[in-house]
C-alpha cells in the first residue's frame, strides 16, 4: 500500500482505509475491512508568538518580582514536538539584570526595581524553542518603557505626537470663536463711538452758529 500524495498531520491526523479482498471463484466472494491509520508527527513547524512584538509600560520603583507581562507562543506539532520553553537572549537585552522570563509560562518579571539611573527604554529579545528534533525556534522583541519617573517614555511620546488630539482640536476651536467674538465686539464698539462723535460734532456746530448770531445782535440801551 502506498500513498499518492504527501501527508500532513497538521491537516489530517488520521485516515480510515477500506480494504476489499476478492477471490477468483464463481461467483467471486469478497470481504472488507477498515483499517485506521494515524499519521505520526515530525517536527516541521516552528513555534509562533501570538504577536509580532510587545510594548510594555513599567512604573518606576515597582515591586521586584512582580509580573510585567506574559508572552505566549504555540506550536502546531504534536507531543514532544509541541512542548515549548522561553528564555531571554541576554546578549540582545539592554540590561539583562533587570528582567527574567518563566521557562514554561512566558511570564516576564522584574528582578529589581527600576530607578532613574536605568535607561527609560528597555529592549528584550525572548526566544521560544520546542523539544523536537531538530529544534525549531522563534524570537520576539519586547519593548519596555519606564513611566511616572524622571524619564518620559520615548516611544510613547512619539506615538502620541503622531496621533491627532481631539482635546487640542476643541481648544483651538474655542480660541477661534473667542477671537471672533472679541473682533465683533470691538467693531460694534467702534461703530457706536463713531456715531456719538458725529452727533457731538453736529451739536457743537449748532451751538457755535447760535453764539455767533447772538453776538451780532446790538445790545439795546448800550448805544449813546
Amino acid at each position: 500500500m502506498e500513498g499518492h500524495c504527501g501527508l500532513d498531520r497538521e491537516n489530517v491526523s488520521e485516515y480510515n482505509i477500506e480494504i476489499t479482498a476478492t477471490d477468483s471463484g464463481s461467483p467471486p466472494l469478497s470481504s472488507k475491512k477498515i483499517i485506521p491509520v494515524s499519521i505520526t508527527d515530525v517536527n516541521d513547524n516552528p513555534p509562533v508568538f501570538s504577536q509580532p512584538s510587545y510594548n510594555v509600560y513599567l512604573k518606576e520603583n515597582g515591586v521586584p518580582g512582580s509580573i510585567l507581562y506574559s508572552v505566549s507562543a504555540s506550536d502546531l506539532d504534536f507531543g514532544e514536538n509541541a512542548k515549548i520553553s522561553y528564555s531571554i537572549l541576554d546578549s540582545k537585552a539592554t540590561d539583562a539584570s533587570l528582567f527574567t522570563v518563566n521557562l514554561y509560562t512566558g511570564e516576564v518579571r522584574t528582578k529589581r526595581a527600576m530607578s532613574e539611573q536605568d535607561d527609560s527604554s528597555q529592549r528584550l529579545l525572548i526566544e521560544v524553542k520546542d523539544d523536537g528534533e531538530p529544534v525549531q525556534s522563534a524570537t520576539v522583541t519586547v519593548s519596555i518603557l519606564l513611566e511616572d519617573g524622571l524619564h518620559e517614555p520615548i516611544l510613547d511620546l512619539r506615538h502620541k505626537a503622531a496621533e491627532p488630539s481631539k482635546k487640542t482640536g476643541r481648544i483651538t476651536l474655542y480660541l477661534i470663536l473667542s477671537l471672533a467674538s472679541v473682533s465683533v465686539l470691538s467693531l460694534v464698539t467702534f461703530f457706536i463711538l463713531a456715531v456719538k462723535c458725529m452727533r457731538n460734532s453736529r451739536k457743537y456746530k449748532r451751538v457755535s452758529v447760535s453764539l455767533t448770531m447772538l453776538l451780532s445782535i446790538p445790545l439795546i440801551g448800550c448805544e449813546r
